[in-house]
């Protein structure tokens, strides 16, 4: 019996094994206390897992990531974990610093933005969505073009089930999602083509209007009138950059931006939660004037913004070739109606999946449930 209980005691007192019991109780405490235990499986998941829990309900410091954490992977052979703001995707988590991207690596080259339809489009849709495209061409440098095979970052436009989102320029990643439901009330109502246009405005590069730098000039955000959610509440903080030399592209504040939420926009009480302020403030440019939230028709901020963005990257053609701009701008329903006369186009559609030995074949409409209907708040 001494004899055991003297190689228990020899065993426990062993250096290699005091070093366990530490990092064992360490362990214990920091669980307990409530501080970050990292996963092994990669650094990505390590950032996330290691900032949720520094959030806080309602923290405004600015130094902290504003994003909430929203994991999925679009199927794709360079699938990788993104980051969801309303309609917008990020593949970081980093801050929303302008009124559109302002490094040129987010920047299609040459205005030029390869496209490929993937299965589950109707030829209606794809024409609806086809002309959109055009739409913004006659007014703007970009130019639309169907995905060759030489072309590596293309956008990959999908049926995904009550969507409407895209990343917010080249993301530089492949195939990037564009994800359009027809049928949903998010991409549907007032009408289809003005949401794609609203899309496809994010993904040559732009983020929403309301929530420039300089928007305390011009509006007025009703907190009272939203609810305290940090998924509703971050969809309203405004972007914290201030080099305002290049980040809005020469272009004054515009209500009447098809990318500017509309004054109820997640509204709990039907109140307004987006005021404008008149008069603005003596000595700020004076803004565009126009509905807030409409989804009917490019405005022109929007396209001056976009021809500034890539003026420099435009070939000189493209520049030329969109002319002046109108008093008023053609409800883009209206303008892709009248496109469509009947002819057949040769879209082209891929499947573009997992193609590694990784054979989790992803469905969008399973992911991020329970967004389906806050999303429809914020337009």
């Amino acid at each position: 019996m001494g004899t055991h209980q003297t190689s228990i005691s020899c065993v426990l007192a062993s250096p290699k094994n005091i070093i366990l019991l530490a990092l064992g109780l360490m362990l214990v405490i920091e669980v307990s206390v409530g501080l970050p235990v990292l996963s092994s499986s990669n650094s990505d998941n390590q950032q996330i897992q290691t900032s949720s829990h520094r959030m806080v309900k309602g923290q405004r410091n600015a130094n902290l990531p504003r994003n909430k954490t929203k994991l999925y992977n679009d199927g794709t052979a360079h699938s990788k974990d993104y980051f969801i703001d309303d309609d917008m995707l990020f593949l970081t988590r980093t801050k929303q610093n302008r009124a559109g991207q302002s490094k040129e690596s987010y920047r299609w080259p040459a205005g030029r933005i390869p496209f490929t339809f993937a299965p589950g489009y109707s030829d209606e849709e794809m024409k609806q969505i086809y002309y959109t495209m055009k739409h913004i061409e006659t007014y703007t440098c970009v130019r639309f073009v169907f995905r060759t095979e030489s072309d590596e970052n293309f956008l990959y436009l999908r049926n995904v089930e009550g969507k409407c989102q895209s990343f917010v320029g080249n993301v530089r990643r492949g195939a990037q999602q564009v994800a359009l439901d027809p049928e949903s009330r998010n991409c549907a109502f007032p009408n289809f083509p003005g949401h794609v246009l609203h899309e496809l405005i994010h993904a040559i590069g732009f983020f929403h209007e309301h929530a420039r730098d300089d928007r305390d000039n011009y509006i007025e955000i009703m907190y009272e009138n939203l609810s305290e959610d940090d998924d509703v509440l971050r969809n309203f903080y405004k972007n914290s950059d201030s080099d305002r030399a290049t980040e809005f592209y020469g272009v004054p504040y515009n209500y009447g931006s098809i990318m500017h939420y509309s004054e109820r926009a997640g509204s709990t009480n039907g109140e307004n939660t987006i005021t404008r302020r008149s008069p603005v403030p003596t000595g700020v440019p004076k803004p565009f004037e126009g509905e807030m939230g409409q989804r009917e028709r490019l405005s022109e901020g929007d396209v001056l913004m976009i021809r500034n963005m890539y003026k420099d990257l435009c070939p000189e053609n493209a520049k030329v070739s969109h002319g002046a701009i109108p008093a008023k701008f053609p409800d883009v329903l209206d303008w892709v109606v009248e496109q469509d006369r009947g002819d057949a186009i040769n879209f082209p559609v891929e499947s573009v999946t997992e193609d590694d030995d990784d054979d989790d074949d992803y469905d969008y409409s399973l992911s991020d449930k329970g967004r389906k209907k806050t999303n429809s708040r914020f337009r």
